[in-house]
């Protein structure tokens, strides 16, 4: 867990990298300002009910704005960094603050971190909080009796009168609408590269909460093919079943090696391109510079049988995808620099009016065949419903795992089938 992007970077005129204790006592010696994203306090909150309302306040302000560092350990000499004093950033502490964020913000906050920074030895321990900018906001502290929200004003905090809360929620249904439309749009976007003739596919889009650091310089092509090389090692870690080894990415082939150009993204797929245009077969993945993700793979292209009645998906192949393209819009925010959660949209597109059923593999005394046959118990549908989901792109694998298994669970759900293991939580 750490911050890639802060107000230090941006005054110290620092790529997307984790924030160190160099970086804020570099901040401190150019005295940096405090802004409505970054203040400085030189010590930690004691345990006070008056200033743990106070902490709550300066976190719930900078997620009802734009996000933020409080750095601790830090003394504020008239609205500058003044010099490092040093505060205790044990793990008891950070579990503290953690849990008065927790306990005194409504809705809670998504995404906060507590780290603890140490530089040499001898010198004095920093803490840092960072605060995303929520897309749940506003958050509002208090309790029954006395309740206010907060948010910043330049280096200040005031509380938002009534047409500021309206607004504020108003922003909020706009907000949540607008990334399932922007999701809708870029799914359609893909899909216009994508060969019809290969049957059904599985589209999944995502997208970041909050964009990218404008200061962000665009990824480049090594840049776009590491991150595919990232996504297969973490999509392997990601999924329980250890035999499958994300089965899917690994038929991009040569093409995650050399991804194309494209409009502000890099474009890797199965099939060559060509000065002809032919549309994408198999799989298909877009990496966007503004951290959105595209993926797309045709799960009738591996069935071994076919059926003129109905179009076939394979369970395993819709959860395999739905790891892949999960991880892939973790790894690749994180490599531009976003420490934000991201939008995902699962849906099936094709042009087939035929019902859609799910099928497995065949098993007979334990044993798995090749064959594959109708899943017991499970029912054809017409039409598959998108599912959606967020994703923090700080989360560890366990985290990947259970967003990964919520939406496996949503689209499988709808034939009446339950995920299976290879997104099944892994045992300690």
């Amino acid at each position: 867990m750490s911050v890639r992007w802060s107000r230090i970077h941006a005054v110290l005129g620092l790529a997307p990298g984790e924030l160190t204790y160099e970086n804020v006592r570099d901040a401190v010696a150019q005295s940096a300002e405090e802004t409505e994203d970054l203040d400085f306090k030189q010590a930690l909150p004691p345990r006070e009910d008056r200033k743990l309302r106070e902490f709550a306040k300066d976190v719930a302000a900078m997620a009802n704005t734009r996000g933020g560092l409080i750095v601790f350990g830090v003394t504020d000499d008239d609205g500058h960094a003044g010099a490092i004093t040093g505060v205790a950033n044990s793990e008891a502490e950070r579990q503290r603050l953690s849990n008065v964020a927790a306990s005194r913000i409504h809705p809670m906050v998504s995404g906060l971190k507590i780290l603890a920074l140490d530089g040499q030895p001898d010198d004095p321990g920093i803490l840092v909080v960072s605060i995303p900018a929520s897309a749940d906001s506003p958050h509002l502290i208090g309790n029954d009796d006395q309740v206010g929200i907060p948010f910043r004003d330049a280096s200040n905090t005031r509380w938002m009168r009534e047409r500021d809360l309206e607004r504020a929620y108003t922003d909020r249904f706009g907000r949540r609408a607008s990334r399932i439309d922007a999701l809708q749009e870029q799914r359609l976007e893909l899909s216009d590269h994508l060969d019809s003739g290969q049957g059904c596919w599985i589209v999944v889009a995502s997208r970041p909460v909050t964009p990218a650091p404008t200061i962000v310089s665009d990824p480049t092509q090594n840049d776009a093919r590491l991150t595919l090389v990232e996504t297969l090692r973490l999509a392997g870690e990601v999924s329980s079943d250890k035999n499958w080894k994300s089965a899917i990415l690994r038929e991009l082939n040569d093409g995650a090696n050399s991804p194309r150009i494209g409009l502000r993204r890099w474009v890797a797929r199965s099939n060559p391109f060509d000065s002809a245009g032919e549309p994408s077969k198999w799989v298909h993945v877009e990496l966007h510079h503004n951290g959105s993700t595209g993926f797309a793979a045709s799960l009738e292209a591996w069935n071994m049988e076919s059926n003129s009645d109905v179009v076939q998906l394979r369970t395993t192949l819709i959860e395999s995808s739905i790891v892949d393209a999960v991880t892939l819009a973790v790894v690749h925010a994180r490599n531009i620099g976003s420490d934000a959660s991201a939008g995902i949209e699962v849906t099936l597109w094709g042009s087939s009016p035929k019902p859609i059923v799910a099928i497995d593999n065949r098993t007979v005394n334990g044993m798995v065949l090749a064959a594959t046959s109708v899943v017991p118990g499970s029912r054809q549908i017409l039409r598959f419903k998108p599912v959606y989901s967020e994703v923090g792109i700080t989360e560890d694998v366990d985290g990947i795992r259970a967003v990964a298994r919520t939406l496996c669970e949503d689209a499988l759900n709808q034939f009446g089938v339950r995920a299976s293991s290879i997104t099944a939580p892994t045992r300690s």
